[in-house]
């Protein structure tokens, strides 16, 4: 169980932030080496342990928002907002149909085709050189919020739809990033509550030290992933993430 619980928090850490889809690995495990996520309460613990360590990365800002001020500030506000309006189109979708998804399209060779998908948007990403000044506006919040119903696809990944989508709206990519993790504390917390519910209604018995070791390792690489990511961002080395993704799309297509 231990062992699970580690092998499962180190690859939730890792493609909960990169690029590379965390629902497609987990598919990919099913398939591959016979690893599934089936306690629920193993998926609860782990997404939670990425959950805070987007909220220990961001402190900084979050703080800013603890403070009463901040909101007297008409753009601080206006900010909020837009983090709510880009939410609500995959929120509602989510809720609506991931269960049908999940159940029809969590399939190995819909994966790779998705995985593909997402390498070449990478690719297109990595390439992608126009100068970008906008600010955040509705607009591009609504365009980034509508990207986001796309990652609800296995292989499509969320961070990297989202954080490309703000990019060719003509956000930076420091801003665009940024954007793209703010709207994913609410979204990862969403659906952390929902799957709870599920805990509740069907108990089983659990390795309290397993689940807790489980915690602390997708907190911890989750942290590091998301140092990496924005690294990876401003020095534009995005395109490695782009081969990554068309590499196992590949060999997902000949499993």
């Amino acid at each position: 169980m231990i062992l699970k619980i580690i092998i499962l928090a180190i690859i939730q850490g890792i493609t909960e932030f990169l690029p590379v889809s965390s629902s497609g690995h987990l598919v990919f495990l099913q398939h591959f080496f016979g690893i599934k996520q089936n306690q629920l309460v193993i998926d609860v613990v782990l997404h939670f342990g990425t959950l805070f360590s987007i909220l220990l990365f961001f402190k900084k800002d979050l703080v800013k928002i603890t403070n009463i001020s901040y909101f007297k500030n008409k753009e601080n506000v206006l900010k909020l907002i837009y983090v709510i309006i880009a939410i609500i189109p995959a929120g509602i979708v989510g809720v609506l149909l991931n269960d049908l998804i999940e159940a029809k399209l969590f399939f190995i060779h819909f994966v790779g085709i998705m995985w593909i998908i997402n390498g070449i948007n990478l690719f297109i990403l990595s390439k992608y050189d126009k100068k970008q000044k906008k600010n955040l506006n509705l607009v591009s919040s609504v365009i980034v919020g509508l990207s986001q119903i796309f990652a609800i696809l296995p292989g499509i990944s969320r961070s990297g739809t989202t954080i490309a989508t703000g990019v060719y709206s003509g956000m930076s990519r420091k801003l665009s990033a940024k954007f793209s993790f703010f709207i994913a504390i609410p979204i990862i917390f969403g659906a952390s509550v929902l799957k709870i519910k599920d805990v509740i209604e069907n108990p089983a018995n659990f390795d309290i030290l397993a689940l807790l070791i489980g915690f602390v390792i997708s907190f911890i690489v989750g942290y590091l992933s998301l140092k990496l990511l924005f690294s990876v961002l401003y020095n534009k080395k995005i395109k490695y993430f782009a081969y990554y993704s068309l590499l196992i799309g590949i060999i997902s297509l000949f499993l």
